[in-house]
């Protein structure tokens, strides 16, 4: 017998009906549900300043704890906090170690960290980062600084801003900024100052010759904005460079303006005639001694006009072009107010984002950004300014010397002075370190290859103190250039973008201890790993 079918309408109403008369089950959540989704972790860190810098301390002592205040939401697994080597962390800030755990229950309050500098090792440079991690997420907290080299036994250099030093269009007391900047540079107890803005010479030489540390002596430019001579009053009148070294570390001085004869367009570029000055000296640090080349600059400043930036723009590939071309092989500092960033430029008209030293930045070969970590941790360096703009630059040669972490902006010496800003600059110092005996020591030695996963790369100048990662084959960017310990604490890392066949990479590994690191290059096309051996 043929079955008899409901009609379509029936059937559709009975369907409806029927449905009203189901229990409510909820449809399964989809992945791309965000209401279903698992919260995303966050650890706020507050309490502490973006950089921790413990100073210098000599190895086999401790320091006090520091506090760190952060608090959470959506933890739900344990969650780690690691510091580098030369550090230790504390919960109630007595019993200390390299690692703590928290609970999630744990972090349903706010919870305060401490932290010490514990260093083992002389004469070394320690830093990193807090390093907060849970399953399926990290975060950095302050980056950390410290040292166990003590500063007799390097060269530090300072270069600062010191806002119209003894000029009408600083501040009003021309006496106390004297004083005031004393008391810094006697805080700071440096070896060389690269200064800027230097105006009345007769109070920069009382100022030397008033410095505890010495005896200092100084060289002042002969030359300034609109003015190639040292005789007038545009010259007298005007922001100029200016030097003041310890005498028992530098001879065989010779200065110069660097790249004045290059042209009128170099010349305006540089705020009309405010060329880099170059100081050419024979360094004595630990009974070794070196030639070095440093370079005192002070860029254009940015007004907000668009030529601003091209103006720094072509002074500075000017620049980078001269120094590769004409010292490829030497110790160099530039070192001043860069009057911009390094990750990307201050000005808002340029119709770009690009940093006027992007070749500097580009060129990991032969420059390393001393101060990029500054910048990256988002400090700034022009007080009521958001950005870094007073840098450090150095050579590869001057990098293996340089002093790990050693580069600084002493936010402290806000407090060594009453009205820093208006009674001194409204430039903070910075500080870098270099040791000479260090590049005899920055020698990666030897190179294990992990079957099967490396193909592509291969390390040269090894054994050697610059170790450069070679490309084999082109990789689509972002490439992740990544160093660790064998137990996976993360060391060091770089982004880059494309990279072609042939092309090499500085690994700037001379600051860590002898020891086995893995190093670890990942693109859209897989990991690969190598094992250096220090």
């Amino acid at each position: 017998m043929k079955p008899v079918r409901m009609p379509l309408t029936i059937r559709l109403r009975f369907l409806y009906w029927a449905s009203l008369l189901l229990p409510c089950v909820p449809a399964p959540a989809s992945a791309a549900d965000p209401s279903q989704s698992t919260p995303t972790p966050v650890v706020s860190v507050f309490g502490s300043p973006l950089l921790l810098n413990f100073g210098y301390h000599p190895a086999g002592t401790i320091t006090t704890g520091r506090p760190v205040g952060f608090s959470c939401t959506s933890i739900t697994n344990p969650l780690v906090l690691t510091v580098p080597p030369g550090f230790e962390l504390s919960k109630d800030n007595q019993v200390f170690a390299t690692t703590l755990v928290y609970t999630p229950a744990e972090l349903i309050s706010q919870q305060t960290c401490f932290i010490r500098f514990a260093p083992q090792a002389a004469n070394t440079g320690f830093g990193g980062s807090l390093l907060f991690t849970t399953t399926g997420f990290s975060r950095t907290g302050p980056d950390l600084s410290a040292s166990s080299l003590h500063p007799d036994h390097s060269l530090d250099v300072v270069n600062w801003n010191i806002a119209w030093f003894g000029g009408v269009n600083g501040p009003v007391n021309l006496d106390l900024q004297v004083e005031n900047a004393r008391i810094v540079m006697d805080s700071l107890g440096a070896d060389l100052y690269m200064l800027q803005e230097i105006v009345d010479t007769a109070r920069l030489g009382l100022l030397t010759r008033s410095l505890l540390n010495g005896p200092y002596d100084y060289i002042v430019a002969s030359y300034a904005s609109n003015t190639t001579t040292n005789t007038n009053t545009t010259w007298r009148n005007a922001q100029k460079l200016a030097y003041v070294y310890r005498r028992s570390l530098f001879s065989n001085i010779h200065t110069r303006g660097y790249t004045s004869s290059a042209g009128n367009t170099n010349r305006i570029n540089w705020a009309s005639g405010r060329y880099p000055f170059l100081m050419d000296a024979q360094v004595t640090v630990n009974g070794i001694t070196k030639r070095v080349l440093f370079f005192n600059i002070h860029a254009k400043a940015e007004l907000g006009e668009t030529n601003d930036y091209f103006r720094r723009l072509g002074a500075a590939n000017l620049l980078y072009d001269s120094l590769t071309t004409m010292f490829p092989t030497q110790h160099l500092l530039v070192a001043g107010d860069f009057n911009d960033d390094l990750d990307e430029t201050i000005s808002k008209v340029a119709g770009t984002t690009l940093t006027p030293y992007f070749q500097f930045m580009e060129d990991s070969v032969n420059y390393t950004a001393l101060s990029y970590w500054n910048t990256l941790r988002g400090e700034n360096s022009f007080i009521g300014f958001p950005n870094v703009v007073d840098h450090a630059i150095a050579s590869n040669e001057m990098a293996l010397d340089y002093h790990a972490y050693s580069c600084i902006l002493r936010r402290e010496a806000l407090n060594w002075v009453n009205q820093y800003r208006d009674s001194l600059t409204d430039h903070l110092p910075l500080v870098s370190r270099f040791d000479w005996r260090q590049s005899a020591l920055n020698q990666v030695t030897s190179l294990r290859r992990i079957p099967e996963t490396a193909a592509g790369l291969q390390l040269s100048g090894v054994p050697g103190p610059q170790p450069r990662l070679w490309f084999r084959k082109t990789l689509p960017g972002p490439v992740y250039l990544q160093v660790r310990t064998l137990n996976g604490q993360l060391l060091w890392q770089q982004q880059l973008g494309r990279v072609n066949e042939g092309q090499q990479v500085m690994l700037p590994l001379h600051h860590l201890p002898s020891g086995l690191y893995l190093l670890e290059v990942s693109s859209r096309e897989g990991r690969s790993s190598l094992k250096l051996v220090r």
